[in-house]
């Protein structure tokens, strides 16, 4: 959700900014339904849609696969402003997903902060959507779920240090698209 609210922030800043919507339609982004693919497979697979259909290890393979397709098409368009930023952020989050077995470790106090109390209190082995509580076998505790919005706020949710990177970097994109740099015009200096 961080990612929403960081797209939406960013275009009402570049709008203040005297930037143009349209602008953004004219972004060459290679491969981009190469994203739209990866994140639909992450839909199907920790949603009831598929993923209650499908085994740990089936789920992570699937995973793995909407990754390299998020990943691999970022990495391909790296001179897009903010792309390297974005595939930092979800690199991060494919290895600490990875690493625990297809699955994003979440901070109990994070998802308590966030409001999300049956979530904090899952045990063992069970997991909600894509989520799991870190443990003491959890690997690369510090780039899971890790912060939240406050229950308090609207968007409340936990997010991870690769979704801030991955927020971030769309965040400098729109800016930058948005806000193109005007033409200079007006009187050149002439020497007396």
């Amino acid at each position: 959700m961080i990612f929403v609210v960081a797209i939406l922030l960013a275009v009402v800043l570049a709008r203040l900014r005297g930037g143009r919507l349209e602008r953004l339609g004219q972004l060459s982004f290679r491969f981009a339904p190469l994203i739209i693919v990866g994140f639909v497979i992450q839909i199907l697979i920790f949603t009831p849609i598929l993923g209650s259909h499908l085994s740990r290890p089936q789920i992570a393979l699937a995973y793995d696969l909407s990754m390299i397709l998020v990943w691999g098409t970022l990495a391909m368009n790296w001179r897009v402003p903010g792309a390297p930023l974005m595939a930092l952020g979800v690199f991060s989050n494919w290895l600490v997903i990875t690493l625990n077995g297809g699955f994003m470790p979440a901070s109990q106090d994070a998802l308590l902060q966030a409001g999300f109390v049956s979530r904090a209190m899952m045990t063992g082995n069970q997991h909600y959507n894509n989520t799991i509580l870190i443990d003491a076998n959890t690997r690369l505790p510090f780039l899971a779920d890790i912060m939240a919005v406050p229950a308090a706020l609207p968007f409340s949710n936990v997010f991870s240090p690769g979704d801030l990177l991955l927020a971030t970097g769309t965040a400098w994109l729109v800016q930058r698209v948005m806000v193109a740099a005007q033409p200079t015009t007006g009187a050149t200096k002439s020497s007396p």
